[in-house]
């Protein structure tokens, strides 16, 4: 009988994940839900009924866009401040902090923080800043739900740990970051590779445009990248994510921190580019400077911009020659002002794939154009919300705050 009542409560979990997990996607009538999930009308009213009560779900309107006879289907949503999110979103330079919402929305964040001597105390700096962020947005600390940190890899994303990530320093290095971070903020903390954060950002956004199978590019001081096969982010068999930036266009090429040589990194990264360009135009401070320079009809930034996108077409043409993707979405600070980058490698992407020369492949900048670290960072949170097992271990834990 024990078995048995295990069984039903697992079950009822379950189907609780999953309605969520629609609902998160999208605003739905009752009706719609149960046609999606297969359940019974009654079931589905029962585990609305909990969630509402809970506080989670909201009914949000009448559906509008359907006649109907008789009263019409009332839409339910993801009620945004149930909870809240800490996002950190470390990168090579600085790092970023963020108070979200469970819909994904940055109602709060710093300015970039720089490092100091020490991983540890770095990270001192972090939970200082994320508790005052709190505090300024006037976020109860028994809200927020857990924290979402990204960083580049390689990541052991199974323990929680960084690995060897150039241009960190060596305190850096297998860090537990899930363990110092829950020490220092006490929240469930979920550690992710930023390149398969930026892809459950993307997913969830693109929740309804078909694209089963896609490739991200990360432009940012290095390249990111990570895959989505049949809707499943590919992580590699030990939850490692993909690596593209250390993949060679030059065996004999300029040799890498990693040990390899011609490392794609080493030439189609704003890091890259910046060096190269600092050689010839002492004038041009940054990537969006060279950008803007480039829309002014400079000849050299044109050239330079063309230069990143022949390296990432030919790239995403050997990807997609083995993949045969339906889209790639490039996103980070290369797409400042993307359109013209964007427009280079669509063009060369054209002239050499082997595949019809209308290809359906699409080849388009990301749709979150602020704030998107913080983004990333705040989906990783949300993705185990909806998808984990998150929501039924802060349900039992209420539950039992309250027994």
């Amino acid at each position: 009988m024990k078995q048995n009542a295990n069984n039903k409560d697992a079950m009822k979990q379950e189907n609780r994940r999953n309605v969520l997990s629609i609902v998160s996607q999208q605003p739905i009538s009752r009706a719609d839900i149960a046609k999606k999930t297969l359940l019974s009308q009654a079931t589905i009213t029962g585990i609305v009924d909990e969630l509402l009560s809970e506080g989670i779900l909201l009914e949000i309107g009448k559906d509008n866009s359907q006649p109907s006879i008789g009263r019409k289907p009332i839409i339910l949503g993801i009620n945004p401040t149930w909870g809240y999110i800490v996002g950190i979103a470390i990168e090579r330079e600085f790092i970023c902090i963020g108070i979200l919402t469970i819909d994904g929305k940055v109602i709060g964040k710093t300015a970039q923080i720089g490092y100091a001597p020490t991983a540890e105390t770095t990270l001192d700096v972090v939970a200082n800043e994320a508790n005052r962020l709190m505090g300024a947005n006037g976020v109860n600390p028994k809200m927020v739900i857990g924290v979402g940190a990204i960083a580049p890899g390689p990541l052991d994303i199974t323990n929680g740990r960084t690995l060897e990530i150039a241009g960190l320093n060596k305190s850096w290095h297998y860090l537990n970051l899930r363990d110092e971070l829950e020490k220092r903020l006490t929240y469930k903390t979920f550690v992710q590779h930023n390149s398969v954060a930026l892809m459950l950002s993307e997913s969830r956004i693109r929740e309804n445009i078909p694209h089963d199978n896609m490739a991200l590019y990360f432009l940012s001081s290095g390249l990111g990248f990570s895959l989505m096969i049949n809707r499943q982010i590919y992580a590699g068999t030990k939850n490692q994510g993909c690596e593209i930036g250390h993949s060679s266009v030059d065996i004999n090429g300029r040799l890498c921190d990693c040990g390899n040589r011609g490392c794609l990194e080493l030439y189609a990264s704003i890091t890259a580019i910046m060096k190269d360009v600092s050689y010839t135009r002492k004038d041009i401070v940054s990537w969006e400077h060279l950008v803007d320079l480039a829309y002014e009809n400079d000849r050299f930034c044109i050239e330079t911009v063309r230069y990143m996108s022949q390296y990432l077409t030919q790239s995403i043409l050997d990807i997609n020659n083995i993949l045969n993707l339906d889209a790639i979405i490039i996103t980070g600070m290369g797409m400042y002002r993307g359109d013209m980058l964007l427009g280079f490698i669509k063009d060369e992407f054209q002239r050499k794939t082997v595949y019809d020369k209308n290809s359906n492949l699409i080849i388009k900048g990301s749709e979150t154009k602020k704030d998107f670290e913080l983004a990333a960072a705040g989906a990783v949170v949300i993705n185990q919300l909806f998808n984990g097992t998150l929501y039924t271990d802060i349900y039992e834990s209420r539950t039992m705050t309250i027994g």
